[in-house]
């Protein structure tokens, strides 16, 4: 069932409805340089959407979102029918429907310049499966696409055919795994000899498929397309000058993560086999973190794989469990590794997860006077950020074994949370 013809236009509340032969679409105007085309082939344009933390709609979710989506009003874009077309200017950007067939091109309103089209004629279409798809038009040698979240390979995905179906993805290939864990149907595209980015975000949770051009037909001009295994074609296109200013477009609309800590910016340190060895991971955890140090590699963060959590009889995952075959002692791992503890005197007094008071050489982070975490181990011999920087995992850990003045010193410039620590009274 493809998408061809035009038949009505109708002006609604916050933007347009337009009754075409195989489908009805929506066309919204969040802001001048974010537009959401909503394809239905059913129709109906129910509004339920996890993803989204700003709208310019009533979602059913909304009480679900309380506090953090806001409710905006949508611009109020003229349209101007110019015969074999529809015309859209939001002052920014001249987003134009042609009418038969019925697909989309957008320009910079004040340039003139093509930014994105769909193609020409296969632009929305939903075969017998239920599978829905959006052709969109590339140029072989000069558009380049990014994002679509964890991916594996190259930064730019021309040429690739990337599936969003999460997965526990546990040993892919680093080059050419697909798919991974994560569902981001987000992408930037950009022509080399432009520069001027696009954003496509699709609101669909849906798994689907990006074919960024892999596929070829002797029908069509060359294509990308996304495709979906049910779901409407809800598209939202956004654009700006940089790249950046396009992912501040899509975290306006999808949510922006919270500051991130100065430890959590740092060298983590994570893989299964620390937690998966039959007995004693803890002994192994700490052999690591020496052999970090005497590499000259700072650790800040030591991430515990799932492993400490299985069952010691069945090795299936538990909540709330600890394997005491691989962890005899939980808490004094944690202890070690992970609170901000020395034994050295002076400092304030700690409470520690057992309850006990311990000195701790830090229970509020100074902070370090560049504001930077520990060095990646990727790219230690590069950086120049003058004297050796302290990972706070490795800090921690030296402090506690050695408790030497000169080791807690050390941790007392390594970052971390104030408040993973309570000063004990």
């Amino acid at each position: 069932m493809l998408v061809r013809q035009f038949e009505k236009l109708e002006k609604t509340e916050n933007g347009y409805r337009i009754h075409a032969d195989a489908a009805d679409l929506m066309i919204v105007f969040l802001r001048e340089d974010v537009i959401r085309i909503r394809v239905s082939f059913s129709r109906t344009f129910p509004e339920a959407s996890y993803a989204l933390v700003t709208t310019a709609w009533e979602d059913r979710l909304d009480p679900l979102f309380e506090g953090e989506r806001r409710r905006i009003t949508a611009l109020d874009v003229p349209c101007e029918d110019v015969g074999n077309r529809l015309v859209f200017d939001t002052g920014a950007l001249r987003l134009e429907m042609r009418k038969n067939p019925l697909s989309f091109v957008l320009f910079d309103a004040k340039t003139g310049e093509l930014l994105y089209e769909d193609l020409r004629e296969r632009a929305f279409e939903k075969d017998q499966l239920g599978r829905i798809s959006h052709y969109s038009k590339m140029d072989r040698e000069l558009d380049h696409f990014y994002g679509f979240g964890e991916k594996t390979g190259y930064l730019d995905k021309k040429g690739r055919r990337l599936r969003m179906s999460p997965k526990d993805a546990i040993g892919h290939d680093p080059e050419f795994g697909d798919p991974m864990y994560k569902h981001i149907p987000f992408y930037i595209r950009i022509r080399e000899d432009q520069l001027r980015p696009v954003g496509l975000f699709y609101n669909n949770s849906y798994d689907s498929v990006f074919d960024m051009g892999q596929e070829i037909s002797g029908y069509w001009d060359r294509y990308c397309y996304y495709q979906a295994d049910g779901g409407d074609i809800d598209l939202f296109l956004m654009t700006g000058e940089t790249i950046k200013d396009v992912v501040e477009r899509y975290t306006w609309l999808t949510g922006r993560t919270v500051l991130p800590t100065k430890q959590s910016l740092g060298y983590c340190a994570s893989t299964m086999y620390y937690t998966e060895l039959d007995k004693d991971c803890d002994q192994e955890i700490y052999r690591v973190i020496d052999k970090y140090e005497k590499e000259d590699i700072p650790i800040d963060n030591f991430w515990l794989a799932s492993g400490y959590s299985s069952g010691e009889e069945d090795n299936l995952r538990y909540t709330f469990h600890w394997n005491h075959r691989r962890f005899p002692d939980p808490m004094r791992t944690t202890m070690r590794s992970a609170m901000p503890l020395s034994r050295t005197p002076g400092g304030p007094a700690t409470t520690t997860a057992d309850g006990g008071a311990v000195k701790a050489a830090l229970s509020t982070s100074p902070g370090r006077p560049d504001g930077m975490p520990g060095r990646s181990s990727l790219r230690r011999r590069s950086w120049t950020w003058g004297r050796r920087r302290s990972g706070t995992t490795t800090a921690r850990w030296m402090a506690w074994r050695t408790g030497k003045p000169a080791a807690t010193l050390r941790a007392q410039a390594a970052p971390w949370q104030s408040s993973r620590s309570s000063t004990a009274t």
